[in-house]
């Protein structure tokens, strides 16, 4: 039996990009492994994460929304970017992504063309393009082909179809500007990460010289615990990342891949690093400090609220508002967008229409307005804010007031 559910794996695949499992097959081997919080982060998609969120919300586990962007910078292509909590469903960001749709299609109907031209030559019969599109559930990548000539008996495993097909085959990848990315993540109001920095460069003086060019543009952390970084390199990292004032992040990298073997050949077993907690709650500290957000404590009992307002602020920086004329002042002296960080105000005694005043003018000064109602709050309080789910009596003595602080900012920050 798996133990309780306490480390997070902030770096897996689904069938939506190159991965195997569906999303909902993957949250379910996450929750199985011990993992409490997963980040969904598929090359180029966001396909998967609307169902993962949702099978996440049934079994418990918090999913966070990612996202693995193809980027290059300077004399180096094929970086990878990894984007956490950000707006998805941003239009600007969507035609981005179909941009970034097509290119994959036609790049991988040409190495096929190239595949299907060696095959020939070989006697073997060509793979159909439309036969494998048809079974690309998000982005088209390299490991769709490599899967159809598995199955195809053309190779023996994954490892072999890259080897003998499409590496000599390959044609070249779209990568988008790095600094149009950051600044993309920027404008989705997403923490961005470098993803397993050591493929970058041998060389750690241009490394360094790379990942600090990177921060100057607004990259906000880098990937230290990966399942191919050998402890020098998280070290290493690790280092690196305090020096240049960023957070660590850390992931499996999951993709599920299996040989004719059964043995996985792509990835580390997911949740395999066994990383705590606290990594998902500074990455959030650092979402919450760059894009400020007003948390409103609708009709909560006072000692309740005084202890979710500790709890809060002890793990998240929440500074609290006395109430309505408190909120009133910080945000009459905070400049729209700016990083003042994010408050939670309790809104006990205030009545409705001075309720919905504040939420318009935290919405106007570029503020994030997200109420925690209490299982009595009246349906119209709710009216036109967006929420967590409700907070019972019977649940808040249930669950531990700091788990269930973890759990609001988490449902805070994408509702």
């Amino acid at each position: 039996m798996a133990s309780e559910p306490w480390s997070v794996d902030l770096h897996s695949h689904t069938l939506y990009s190159d991965g195997t499992l569906t999303p909902a097959e993957l949250v379910r081997l996450a929750r199985s492994n011990g993992v409490r919080a997963l980040a969904v982060t598929d090359h180029d998609h966001t396909g998967g994460l609307d169902e993962a969120l949702e099978v996440g919300r049934v079994t418990g586990l918090e999913i966070i929304p990612g996202i693995e962007l193809s980027i290059s910078h300077a004399e180096f292509e094929d970086i990878h970017m990894l984007v956490y909590y950000f707006d998805w469903h941003n239009p600007h960001f969507e035609a981005r992504l179909e941009e970034f749709r097509v290119a994959r299609d036609t790049r991988a109907e040409r190495i096929l063309e190239r595949i299907n031209a060696r095959l020939t030559d070989e006697g073997r019969r060509p793979i159909p393009f439309e036969a494998v599109k048809a079974q690309v559930q998000g982005a088209f990548g390299r490991p769709h082909i490599a899967t159809a000539l598995l199955q195809h008996g053309y190779v023996p495993d994954m490892n072999a179809a890259f080897k003998e097909y499409l590496i000599p085959c390959n044609v070249p990848k779209y990568y988008m500007p790095a600094a149009e990315a950051l600044a993309l993540a920027r404008q989705c109001q997403g923490i961005s990460s470098l993803a397993h920095p050591r493929y970058i460069t041998s060389d750690r003086s241009r490394l360094r010289q790379v990942i600090g060019e990177l921060r100057a543009c607004g990259l906000d952390a880098i990937e230290a615990y990966h399942s191919d970084h050998h402890p020098e390199d998280r070290l290493y990292f690790i280092q690196l990342a305090n020096q240049l004032g960023m957070i660590v992040t850390g992931g499996s990298d999951y993709h599920g891949f299996k040989g004719q073997n059964g043995q996985q050949d792509s990835g580390g077993k997911l949740g395999s690093l066994q990383l705590p907690y606290g990594m998902a709650v500074r990455l959030r500290r650092a979402h919450l400090s760059s894009y400020p957000l007003v948390l409103f404590l609708l009709h909560w009992p006072p000692a309740a609220a005084a202890s979710m307002r500790r709890a809060l602020e002890t793990h998240y920086q929440l500074t609290h508002q006395g109430g309505p004329d408190g909120l009133l002042g910080a945000l009459t002296t905070a400049s729209t967008g700016s990083s003042a960080g994010s408050v939670v105000v309790d809104l006990s005694t205030a009545g409705d229409r001075q309720l919905g005043a504040l939420f318009n003018e935290a919405r106007r000064r570029g503020w994030r307005a997200v109420g925690v109602p209490w299982d009595t709050t009246p349906p119209e309080t709710c009216e036109g804010l967006a929420l967590t789910s409700r907070i019972s009596s019977e649940r808040f003595q249930r669950v531990a007031t700091e788990r269930l602080a973890h759990v609001i900012v988490h449902e805070a920050m994408l509702a």
